[in-house]
Parts: C-alpha cells; structure tokens; sequence
C-alpha cells in the first residue's frame, strides 16, 4: 500500500512538471543535456507559442548536434516562414526534403512558401509530390485547392477543398477556402453562395 501512495505521488508530480509541451520538452533539455530530438521538439513547441527567438536558439542547438536531420530542417523552414524569410525557409524545407524524399510535412509547407512568393506551378507541384505519399493529406489537398484556386481553376480548387473537408470536417483553412471560394463563384454569377 505505502509503496503505491509514493507511486501515484511521484506519477502526479511528474504530471504537473508536463503541463505543456514546452513545459515537457525543457525539462528533457535539462535532464538530458545535449539531445538533438529534445532540443527540436522544445523549437517546435516554442514556435507554436510564437516564441521565434526561443525557438531559433532551440533548432540551432538542434542542428549543431546533427546537421542532417530533416525534422530540424523543417522547423528552421517553419521559423524562417513565420519570421518573414521566405527564400531562407525554402532551402530549409529543400534541404529538410533531401536528407528525406518523401517527407510530406516538408513537401507541404515547401508547397506552402512556393505559394506565397507567387511560385505558382512550384507550389501546386509540391502539394501533388505530398497527394502521392498521402492522398488523404487534407492539409495537402487545402494546399492544392489554393494552388488551383490562385490559378483559376475554382471548381477543381472547390473539389480539393471539398475533399480536405471530408477528411477532416474541423479543417478551419479548408472551411475558410471553401466558404471565400464559393462566395467569389457567387459574386461573379450573381447567385448566392451557397455549398455545392
């Protein structure tokens, strides 16, 4: 019995160090000293705070203790995005991509950046190379929706769209799409927007 009442003591204790991501990856930074996947999840955490720098100085140490490892890349690219380098983000997630092909977070948020820096056919290809490994990606098939869509293609970027919904019906990207879609389809037909 004693040993039990110490068990459950130490398991709440240690439950309440891990209130959080950033909470639970720094304190394995701090267990573990130098830890390549500790220090890149801590960047990852920290960087869905919108702590850029606290993220920065993680994915650094990250990639000084292995410079090939393509999660690291990512997350750089992923910094960079969200700090407004958009060339330096895609040679991270280029990068990210050749030390793993088919890495499919990197093909989309490489679909991603192409997209943003008006890299049209770049961008849509990223998102198809991503439909290849994973039809059933809806963050790829939002991805290749917008791509369709900034192309002109607005039935084949509803259907994409449409397809991310199914998939996953809390999709907010993809709601948000699908709604400014159908609304612009209305507005050039007169009609009403309304979901096909």
């Amino acid at each position: 019995g004693a040993v039990l009442v110490v068990l459950v003591l130490l398991a709440h204790n240690q439950a309440s160090q891990w209130k959080d991501s950033v909470t639970l990856w720094s304190n394995a930074v701090e267990s573990t000293g130098p830890n390549v996947v500790a220090e890149d999840n801590l960047g990852a955490a920290l960087l869905r705070e919108g702590r850029l720098d606290d993220a920065l100085v993680c994915i650094r140490t990250a990639l000084q203790i292995d410079p090939n490892r393509p999660e690291s890349h990512l997350n750089m690219g992923n910094i960079l995005a969200r700090a407004g380098q958009p060339d330096a983000a895609i040679a991270e997630y280029q990068r990210a991509l050749e030390l793993r092909p088919h890495y499919e977070g990197a093909l989309i948020n490489l679909g991603k950046a192409q997209l943003d820096e008006g890299h049209l056919p770049e961008g849509r290809a990223e998102y198809e190379l991503a439909l290849e490994i994973n039809p059933n990606n809806p963050d790829a098939l939002n991805g290749l929706g917008v791509a369709l869509w900034r192309e002109g293609h607005l039935d084949d970027a509803i259907a994409q769209f449409q397809k991310a919904l199914q998939l996953d019906p809390s999709h907010q990207d993809a709601h948000s799409n699908l709604d400014q879609i159908l609304r612009q389809k209305a507005q050039a037909s007169g009609a009403n927007p309304s979901r096909q």
